[in-house]
């Protein structure tokens, strides 16, 4: 639900992959909704305006506080069959994804969610590429 809400007021600040909708289709039972929806509207308004405003994500990153993370760990990072899980496409590119907004830490699809994005600076746009639980880590 919070991305139907997120695309019908923010359509011209984000786009939201097939692979975003699967794994949010994935995580109905999780149970943070509006936590996951005040990050998205962060995402969609003051982290885009701050990038077009020409600041950069160090600075923009900011409006997430401990929520964001820029990059995997090395464990992630050096794992092959991790960095598929986070490589999607996106208008005829292949993207590796590792910035992420994060809300819990359990193995638990009703107490965490990850959010896989990248800043689109050709559409002016944070493309979000999976909105769901963790994605495998080895």
């Amino acid at each position: 639900q919070c991305l139907h809400l997120i695309l019908h007021f923010f359509r011209e600040s984000v786009a939201i992959c097939d692979s975003a909708w699967k794994s949010a289709e994935k995580s109905a039972s999780f149970k943070y909704g509006q936590k996951a929806l005040e990050l998205l509207t962060k995402l969609a308004t003051d982290y885009r305006e701050d990038l077009l405003t020409g600041k950069g994500d160090a600075f923009a990153r900011r409006h997430f506080g401990k929520a964001y993370a820029a990059k995997e760990s090395e464990t992630v990072e050096h794992n092959k069959r991790a960095k598929q899980a986070r490589t999607f496409s996106y208008n005829g590119k292949e993207w590796e994804v590792s910035k992420h907004l994060r809300i819990g830490t359990k193995d638990s699809v009703a107490e965490t969610l990850r959010v896989y994005f990248e800043w689109d600076a050709d559409e002016k746009k944070s493309v979000i590429f999976h909105c769901g639980q963790h994605p495998p880590q080895r």
